[in-house]
Parts: structure tokens; C-alpha cells; sequence
């Protein structure tokens, strides 16, 4: 008898208690007589149970960051906290001078113009490998076209040669056809949200590519020779941004490299959960019944979604509740602020990471042989406490099919961090210098007066100020050299707490890296920044700063989604002429910032060589075309080309010698003529004769210029 893990009894144990559990409650809810009973328990698995807590252990290790986030998106939407807002006296300022959403949009839309520049090019290349393999058979087809083209036997170098050209061919038709496909993803559209993401919490989710199948029309000429349309089932890859708040990571892994596992949170109204159990690849029986079981949905409200909720109260009843979670990337939360537990919604879970096959062969998955007893990564989807579906990971090489984009991250967790997180004491002490300018400018607006009403006339009314008014008073002795009236004025500080804002303000661009005058603040920009050339330079100093947050984009989005699509066309693409060994290149860090950095350079090589000198040893025009290249101008064909420069130049040549030989006659006809020519006709020097008041082209009539 073989000797029993006693890590897997434990588990067994804990699941049949786990399993237990859940039956007593279910029958205790609706009672051993529900018609669902059985049928609704018998899908309950020990992978169930353990994904059920393993999705709570995850859970239960997010909350203190969804604090930050909650923050992070009160900060950016200028809110206070409500901590905050309850130290606030109720008749002072509660202004919130926000400058944490335009840096966050500033560095959002910079950095999609950068990833994504106006002329369409690519963030991103494959290239072939240095030594290309081919299949045997596109090999063997390869030396026999060579040997009919030519009738002779390949050398090995000859081969080599075909080889190369075959696999730049191919790799060719793979970036067409991958950058088709981005295209019809919406791609760039996807992406600034992933980058938003970023720049606001820390970290941008981009998921995919998975395969999704669409039903492509076509039209086809029917049996009678009429044309009928005709629905053909076709394979695409898909991807979709995850907003962070679905997202529940192993928190135990500093890296996403590292976790054993990742759930997402997807909220389903009962017709989108029905539609699953029609699909061959979920368990439509399982799903029939939990949905029997369950007829008004089992979603709860978060505690991170009863806080977003707070920050938008605003919503009938009719439209509180769950959005759906779209490739846009809408966030699963409504406008709503019910509070109801059940909301005729129903929580599926999506996992992806690591299991045993012997787990996934107790579901029915149908495992080899050969990985009996081994971790895969699989993919598990989950309804309550029913497993609905379970795979192998269907991407050869892609055990998660997340990839994450770090605005700013250290060892400390797995999430980064954003820009309202890194200013935040600036924020609040701005917050602090503004409330405390418009309070002492209410004060010192117009003068406190006080009023002694025992000495003032009962026919008095003290609250009725308006210009010269007259008050009438009483009082006696003493009480007669007591003033009935006092006019205190309050000091402004205004000019001190401006300048107690500008410094916040520039320690907010100190902390951020991300000067005002990026977003077109140029009003405290001095000495150099105020010419257009140093400013200028200013922007190309402030462009470099960015080019961390677009290598972390290259290396957490770019490589490993373009990486994945590639190994997706090579699995599923059924396109033999796109299909080679390739690498993936990213193109952002390395030649967007580059690119700006290098027009810079250009500019003042231009200035520096603009000298009769210098401009013996350069060629000028390269200069040019290459600067035109890097603004994106080079379609409008604004440098000339060198054959058309060279037609204009031997014109102007032209001209200037026939102007030259003429002024030499001129002046001979002078010489000859004693300085002055008479009437009738006068002979040059080389025997031409002039017409009187004959015209030459470009000079004029030359009896008028020679007479004097």
C-alpha cells in the first residue's frame, strides 16, 4: 500500500469539513426537501474548497491597499477623507486646490503620445533570430524551387541565404498580420487605460491575448445560384484591461513572476451566467443548478465597493448595482448606494496559476500521463463554491495571461505606486495653505464690528451696516466715554501665503518629477526657459525623466503581450506563411525618448555649424532629412530631393553667367563710346549690335542705364 501525503490527508480532511459546512447551511436555508439539493451539492469538489479559500486568503491580504487606493482616487478627484473633513471647522474653507489629477493626466497623455506617436508607427518589432530554424518541410520546398530556378545544386552558403530571406519574409507577414490583429483589438484605445491606470494607482492591468471565437458572415452562392450568407466560426485573440479592484494577486509575492496564483472578480447578471452553460468548454449542468439554487444571485458588496459607493451617492434604484467589466475597462462597481447583500447579480471567479494534476483530473480534466502528480498552470472558473470549468493553460509559455505596468515599485509589495500616493504630503500641505489664504481673506475682506447694545438706542438695529451710517446712543458718566461702537480690521496675509503655495507647488514638481511647465506653466520658468530655444531644452530634460515609466511599460506590457501574441498566431493561427522563430523587440525606451532626445541634439548641431566653415565639411541636407524624419514630417516632402536641387542650382548658375557676360559688354560698349553712347545703334565689343531701346531680359532697358 502506497504511503499517503499527510499534507494531502490534511487537505482532504479540511475539504469533507469544508463540504460538510456548506451542506448543513444549504439545507438550512432552503431545507432537504428543495428539489436542488442534491443536485446542486454533488458539484461541490476539494478543489472547490481550496479555491474558495484561497480566494480569501487573497482577499482578506488586499484590503490595507485598497486603503491607498481609496485615497489615491479621492486625491485625484479632490476630495478630503472623511477623517480629514471632520477636523474641518463647518464655517471655514474646505477648498481642495487639486494639482494631482493634471499631473496625472499630463504624465498619461505624454506617455501615450510617446508609446503611440501621431504617425502610426509601432511601439514594437519582431525580428528573426541569427541562426532562423524552419520546418523540414519549407526547408526541403526551399531547396527545390532554388535548384529549378537556377539548376544547380545549393552550397551550404547558398542554403543559409535562402534560409534568411525565407525567415525575413516570414517574419514580415507575422508583424503585418500581429499589427491587423492589435488593431482590431483596439489596441491603443485599451492601453491608455492601462497607462491611467498607472499613473493613478500605481499599477495598469492589461490581460490577454485568449482566444475568443467570433461567427464571420460570409457570402457564398447557394444551390440555385443565388448568394446566401454564410456564418463560418473563426479564432481571434482578445485582451481587455482589468481595473486593479478586480484583481486579487498572491500578496505573498513581491513580484507577479512569483505568485502561486491570481483570481479575477467578475460580476454576472443571471442571462451572461446562463450563457456560459451553453458554451463547450463550461459545465452547463453544474451551472443550471446553482443557478436554480440560487434564482436571485449570490454577489456581495466589498468593503472597497461600499467606499466607492460613498464617494458617489448619487442613483435611483434602478441603476444602483453591478456594471459589467468590458475590454473599455468599466469598473464592476454601479452608481448606486444600496447597501442590499443580494442583488440579483452572481460572483464568478476567474483563476489562473499553479494546481496538481491530480486536482484537475478529479474535474475531468484530461491530463497526460506523463505530468501525473506534477504542478501546471491551469485555468479554473469558479461559481460560489462549484467549480465550472477547468483547463490546462491553453498558451504554450503563458502561465498568467496578466501583465502589469509599474508607474513607481519597490520590494515592499506586489502593487506600485502612483503619483496622488507619492505627492501626497504636498497636496495636503497646498490644501492647507489655500484654506488658510481664502480664511484669513474673508477676515480681512471687510472690518469686525463691535457693538455694546446696553449704550446703543433701543431704535437701533446694530446688524444693519451700510456706508456712513449713524448710530444713536445713550449712556451716562462713565458709560458715556465707553465707545458703543468698535471697528477692528483683520491684517491680510495674502501675499505670505502665495508665496507659501508656490513652494508647495514646486516641491510637488520636486517630488514628482513633473514640472509645471510640462503641462504649459511657464509663468515661474526663469533664465533659460524664457527663450524658446531653453525652454525647449527644458522639455527635453523633463521627457528624459519619463523614460523609466515607459521601460517599465516595455517590460511589463510590450515585451510579454507582443511575446504571448506571437506564441498565440504560432498555436492557433492557421496562416503557415506567418509562422518562423522570431524575437519580440520593444521599441519604446529605446527609440521614442531617443527620438526626442536626438532632435535635440540635431538642433543644436545645426546652430553650432551654421558658419561659412563649418559648413565646407557637413552635409546639411542628411541633417535635415533626418530632422524632418523624428518630427513626423517626412510624408509632406519638405526637403528637396538632391537631383531637383541640383537642376536649380546649374539654372542659377546659368543665369548668373549670361547676367555676368552682359555686364561685360556693357561695360566694353562704355569703353568704346568714350563713356556714353549716341543715338542710332551702338556696336559692342564683340561686334553685337544693341537696337535702340532694345529690351534685354532682366536689365531693363539699357539706353536708360548706359546714358549719363
Amino acid at each position: 500500500m502506497a504511503d499517503i501525503n499527510p499534507n494531502t490527508a490534511r487537505a482532504n480532511e479540511e475539504a469533507a469539513f469544508d463540504r460538510y459546512f456548506v451542506e448543513e447551511t444549504w439545507k438550512e436555508k432552503y431545507g432537504t426537501d428543495h428539489p436542488d439539493a442534491e443536485s446542486y451539492l454533488d458539484w461541490i469538489t476539494p478543489l472547490g474548497d481550496k479555491l474558495n479559500n484561497m480566494f480569501s486568503e487573497y482577499e482578506r491580504d488586499r484590503r490595507e491597499t485598497e486603503g491607498r487606493w481609496i485615497k489615491d482616487l479621492r486625491q485625484f478627484r479632490g476630495e478630503y477623507d472623511p477623517e480629514i473633513l471632520q477636523r474641518l471647522h463647518k464655517k471655514r474653507s474646505k477648498a481642495y486646490f487639486s494639482i494631482t489629477r493634471t499631473k496625472v493626466k499630463t504624465v498619461s497623455a505624454r506617455q501615450t503620445d510617446l508609446l503611440f506617436p501621431a504617425n502610426k508607427d509601432n511601439n514594437w518589432g519582431i525580428s528573426t533570430s541569427p541562426i532562423p530554424e524552419l520546418s523540414p518541410t519549407v526547408m526541403k520546398r526551399i531547396m527545390d524551387q532554388f535548384q529549378e530556378q537556377t539548376g544547380q545544386v545549393p552550397t551550404e552558403e547558398m542554403i543559409h541565404q535562402q534560409i534568411n530571406k525565407e525567415a525575413d519574409r516570414r517574419c514580415e507577414n507575422m508583424e503585418n498580420e500581429m499589427s491587423d490583429q492589435l488593431s482590431e483589438l483596439r489596441y491603443r484605445e485599451i492601453i491608455r487605460n492601462v497607462i491611467l491606470s498607472g499613473s493613478l494607482y500605481g499599477t495598469g492591468i492589461l490581460k490577454g491575448p485568449l482566444v475568443k471565437e467570433v461567427m464571420s458572415k460570409r457570402w457564398l452562392p447557394g444551390p440555385d445560384g443565388n448568394w446566401v450568407t454564410v456564418e463560418i466560426p473563426k479564432m481571434l485573440p482578445y485582451c481587455e484591461f482589468v481595473p486593479m479592484w478586480d484583481i486579487y494577486p498572491d500578496m505573498s509575492a513581491k513580484t507577479h513572476d512569483d505568485m502561486r496564483g491570481i483570481f479575477e472578480r467578475h460580476s454576472m447578471v443571471r442571462n451572461k451566467v446562463f450563457a456560459l452553460a451553453k458554451r463547450d468548454d463550461f459545465n452547463g449542468d453544474a451551472i443550471k443548478s446553482y443557478l436554480r439554487a440560487n434564482p436571485n444571485g449570490d454577489a456581495e458588496y466589498k468593503n472597497h465597493e461600499q467606499d466607492l459607493l460613498a464617494l458617489n451617492p448619487a442613483g435611483s434604484e434602478s441603476t444602483r448595482g453591478f456594471k459589467e467589466t468590458t475590454s473599455a475597462g468599466t469598473s464592476s462597481l454601479g452608481t448606486g448606494s444600496s447597501m442590499a447583500t443580494k442583488r440579483g447579480r452572481y460572483e464568478v471567479k476567474e483563476f489562473w496559476g499553479y494546481l496538481s494534476t491530480d486536482e484537475l483530473a478529479q474535474v475531468g480534466v484530461d491530463v497526460d500521463e506523463e505530468v501525473l502528480g506534477l504542478d501546471v498552470a491551469a485555468n479554473v472558473w469558479m461559481l460560489g463554491p462549484v467549480v465550472i470549468k477547468a483547463m490546462i493553460s491553453p498558451i504554450e509559455g503563458v502561465a498568467f495571461p496578466y501583465h502589469w505596468y509599474y508607474y513607481d515599485k519597490d520590494d515592499s509589495s506586489i502593487w506600485g505606486e502612483g503619483i496622488p500616493s507619492i505627492m501626497r504630503d504636498p497636496q495636503k500641505l497646498l490644501n492647507a495653505a489655500v484654506r488658510a489664504m481664502l480664511d484669513n481673506a474673508a477676515m480681512s475682506a471687510g472690518p469686525i464690528i463691535e457693538v455694546n447694545t446696553d449704550l446703543v438706542d433701543s431704535s437701533e438695529n446694530p446688524r444693519d451696516v451700510y456706508p456712513f451710517r449713524v448710530f444713536l446712543r445713550e449712556g451716562q458718566g462713565m458709560e458715556a466715554t465707553a465707545p458703543a461702537v468698535r471697528v477692528y480690521n483683520v491684517k491680510s496675509y495674502t501675499r505670505e501665503f502665495m508665496s507659501m503655495i508656490d513652494f508647495f507647488m514646486s516641491a510637488s514638481d520636486e517630488v514628482t518629477a513633473i514640472p509645471r511647465y510640462m503641462y504649459g506653466d511657464t509663468n515661474n520658468v526663469g533664465g533659460a526657459g524664457k527663450t524658446a530655444s531653453g525652454l525647449s531644452m527644458l522639455m527635453g530634460a523633463a521627457n528624459v525623466t519619463l523614460k523609466d515609466q515607459v521601460k517599465n511599460f516595455d517590460d511589463g506590457i510590450t515585451k510579454p503581450f507582443i511575446k504571448a501574441l506571437y506564441f498565440w498566431n504560432m498555436e492557433f493561427n492557421d496562416k503557415e506563411h506567418i509562422k518562423g522563430d522570431f524575437a519580440v523587440v520593444a521599441k519604446g525606451s529605446s527609440s521614442l525618448i531617443a527620438r526626442e532626445v536626438k532632435a535635440e541634439a540635431i538642433n543644436q548641431f545645426l546652430s553650432i555649424t551654421n558658419n561659412p566653415t563649418d559648413l565646407m565639411f557637413t552635409r546639411r541636407d542628411n541633417v535635415l532629412r533626418e530632422l524632418v524624419k523624428i518630427m513626423d514630417l517626412d510624408d509632406m516632402e519638405l526637403i528637396k530631393d538632391k537631383n531637383q536641387v541640383a537642376i536649380e542650382q546649374e539654372s542659377r548658375n546659368k543665369q548668373m553667367e549670361e547676367d555676368k557676360a552682359f555686364e561685360q559688354k556693357l561695360q566694353m560698349m562704355k569703353a568704346d563710346s568714350g563713356g556714353h553712347t549716341d543715338g542710332g545703334q551702338a556696336k559692342g565689343g564683340g561686334g553685337e549690335i544693341v537696337p535702340e531701346g532694345g529690351l534685354t531680359p532682366g536689365l531693363g532697358n539699357p539706353q536708360e542705364e548706359v546714358n549719363v
